[in-house]
């Protein structure tokens, strides 16, 4: 999973309150960053 795949999910979901976004994104691309370290393994 890239950046891109989470920009990309953002715009799906861009409908939701951006206040709801400005809270989930941090966690998604901590979420993203672990998968990522983790595949690399």
């Amino acid at each position: 999973m890239t950046r891109q795949h989470v920009d990309d999910s953002m715009a799906k979901v861009r409908c939701a309150d951006p206040a709801v976004m400005a809270a989930i994104r941090p966690v998604i691309e901590h979420l993203v960053e672990a998968h990522n370290s983790h595949a690399r393994e």
